[in-house]
């Protein structure tokens, strides 16, 4: 189970020259976005060694408005602390991507849906050999990126990492150290990890608004389809791993854990995580026979007068079908789209 090198990190290059930013957000302006610019500039505040921050987007105005709220939030924190450029750049601009990635060394991507704007930082990112990453869960649109543009990538040494947020990394995490947990109790090499149950706590997060606007999308089959010759995002082997933890039997169906002692319902990143998971884990060392368990703990304190989480979990499960059954008609849609020009999320740093 000893983990192979990747080929992205054995062949990723230092960018050439000076560059202005260590490190640029752009989409700074978007509810994800605006997270994790907060994040970057704290981190530079703190560090040991100088982080030159990037904020970028379309309007001068929104970014230098984000900047000053988040200098307002930062306790002890001021713009003479950390070295901060607001840069513009505009996805339906070329030239404007081209100069933010060329003064960037890397390029964190958060402007989405991805299948509407992603493409344009990917290509700037190549051509300006600065590394890229995103936070994206689109797993069709991250396919057709790397089928498209991974050869000319690795060409040029830049990393591409996408799905470096929420939606994929908990997941990935709890496989890589499950891993090591077998490996540190069983010996290296004699391991062989057969079954994955993840269950995630949900403490109240929410929806940004790039995520349910890359929601609907789906439902209206705009997602980027697979081409002939692509290939394949994970492995044929991971096959009916994908196909048994997405089947709708085994997503709807409430699950007891034994590790959690409470009952389980379906988790909304399970279409995400079981794809990422299945491309890692021959990186990670695990066989093309894996199961893959992937669920909510949607109860508080499991207890006979909950059904030990049974009552939460079905409720939680009939209000997801119901969304679901929305989502799929067009009026709702409609509605949803006209709530979205005003709605806004601004997330919880905790």
């Amino acid at each position: 189970m000893r983990p192979a090198a990747p080929a992205a990190y054995t062949t990723a290059l230092p960018p050439p020259g000076d560059r202005r930013c260590d490190i640029t957000v752009f989409g700074c302006t978007g509810n994800a976005g605006r997270s994790v610019a907060f994040h970057v500039v704290r981190s530079a505040a703190a560090s040991s060694k100088p982080i030159s921050v990037g904020l970028a987007g379309r309007s001068r105005d929104r970014v230098e408005k984000v900047l000053s709220g988040i200098f307002s939030e930062l306790e002890g924190v001021s713009a003479d602390d950390v070295d901060v450029h607001v840069l513009i750049a505009d996805a339906s601009d070329a030239p404007s991507m081209l100069s933010m990635a060329q003064s960037s060394r890397v390029v964190a991507a958060c402007a989405g849906p991805y299948g509407r704007y992603g493409e344009a930082a990917v290509v700037a990112c190549i051509e300006g050999r600065a590394h890229y990453l995103d936070i994206t869960g689109e797993v069709p649109w991250v396919a057709r990126m790397a089928n498209e543009y991974g050869s000319a990538a690795e060409e040029a040494g830049v990393a591409l990492l996408p799905f470096s947020g929420y939606d994929c990394v908990p997941a990935e995490l709890g496989m890589a150290m499950a891993g090591a947990a077998l490996e540190e109790h069983c010996g290296e090499g004699s391991a062989r990890m057969a079954t994955l149950n993840l269950a995630f706590r949900n403490k109240g997060g929410g929806f940004p608004r790039g995520t349910l606007e890359t929601i609907m999308d789906s439902f209206e089959g705009k997602t980027p389809d697979r081409k002939d010759g692509d290939a394949r995002f994970y492995r044929k082997e991971y096959k009916s791993t994908v196909k048994n933890a997405l089947s709708p039997v085994n997503l709807i169906r409430p699950k007891w854990s034994d590790q959690a002692g409470t009952y389980t319902g379906p988790n909304l990143m399970t279409s995400v995580n079981v794809p990422v998971l299945c491309r890692s884990a021959p990186t990670l060392g695990f066989s093309g026979d894996l199961v893959i368990s992937d669920r909510s703990i949607v109860s508080g304190r499991a207890s006979i007068m909950n059904g030990w989480g049974l009552i939460p979990t079905v409720i939680y499960t009939g209000v997801l079908v119901a969304g679901g059954l929305s989502m799929a008609l067009p009026p709702f849609r409609w509605w949803l789209k006209r709530k979205l020009r005003t709605y806004s999320y601004g997330g919880d740093r905790r």
